[in-house]
């Protein structure tokens, strides 16, 4: 007896913080005449009152207590949000290292709250470690990282020497060896050094 339809003016748009508006026509099938009508909006199948966060919408119409179930929908897609890391190279020097990670928030939407979620870095030796990085706050749900996760490595430290080998000198009956050590990143190393 009635006949409807529902027009997204988008199939997919990225969040904004506003809400997505829709075309709703509802007639009289013979006589084209318009009639009143409500809407029920689904997310992802849940029922809600708006198209505006981020996910996948279709939109029910009811004309007279009958519920006409449209097929089209309309996505609401994350915002992309990127992240400054600002060094991802190190030395050895006993210590945990780690790169200096931020979130880039100039696309976040204004009075929205969304940090990175707070990283336990453990790299002390030399290795290549990776941090997955996730999202916190109370929007996380309309945003998502462009990148999930650093790498950073961390360098052996490096020590340079020389070698004097004295043919002709004894000591104990034994050749001399005399070893320059430049010591590097304020370590002492005497410790690793020997004397007979």
């Amino acid at each position: 007896y009635y006949e409807t339809s529902v027009e997204f003016t988008k199939t997919t748009q990225e969040y904004n913080g506003e809400v997505v508006n829709f075309t709703v026509e509802a007639k009289i099938k013979d006589t084209g005449v318009s009639v009143g009508y409500e809407t029920i909006i689904y997310k992802n199948g849940e029922v809600v009152s708006s198209i505006k966060d981020a996910g996948t919408y279709t939109v029910s119409v009811v004309v007279d207590g009958i519920t006409y179930n449209h097929d089209v929908t309309t996505v609401v897609t994350p915002i992309k949000l990127d992240i400054n890391v600002d060094q991802t190279t190190f030395t050895y020097n006993g210590s945990v290292q780690n790169p200096n990670i931020t979130l880039v928030k100039d696309n976040v939407v204004s009075g929205e709250e969304v940090e990175l979620e707070g990283i336990a870095f453990t790299g002390i030796n030399a290795d290549s470690y990776t941090v997955n990085l996730n999202l916190d706050g109370e929007d996380i749900s309309n945003y998502e990282l462009a990148q999930t996760n650093v790498t950073y490595t961390i360098n052996p430290l490096g020590i340079s020497y020389s070698v004097d080998y004295h043919n002709d000198v004894m000591y104990k009956n034994r050749r001399n060896v005399h070893f320059t050590v430049t010591e590097t990143s304020g370590w002492d190393l005497s410790s690793l050094v020997r004397y007979e």
